[in-house]
């Protein structure tokens, strides 16, 4: 498993990504402050096209972060979060 700390280390090489097009990251217990890391990175990276972010305990919070990105990331066209624990 990934943890926050390893999707603070994977937030940092989208920072500078060139090559990456589809990152799937299921299951890998990011958990909101890994997705916060991660949604930084999507506000700069320029190529990711799609991300899986499935069963990774992300809440309200990190949905949140994560939705903020997305009206800064234009060319991110398909996204998954399937199975975290999403509320209003």
């Amino acid at each position: 498993r990934i943890g926050a700390g390893g999707g603070q280390i994977l937030a940092e090489m989208l920072k500078v990504n060139t090559t990456v097009t589809c990152l799937g990251l299921c299951s890998c217990r990011l958990g909101d402050e890994g997705i916060r890391y991660l949604a930084a990175a999507l506000r700069v990276n320029e190529t990711l096209q799609e991300l899986n972010l499935g069963f990774n305990d992300i809440v309200h919070v990190g949905a949140v972060e994560l939705a903020a990105a997305l009206t800064v990331k234009k060319t991110l066209v398909g996204l998954q979060i399937f199975g975290n624990r999403l509320s209003d």
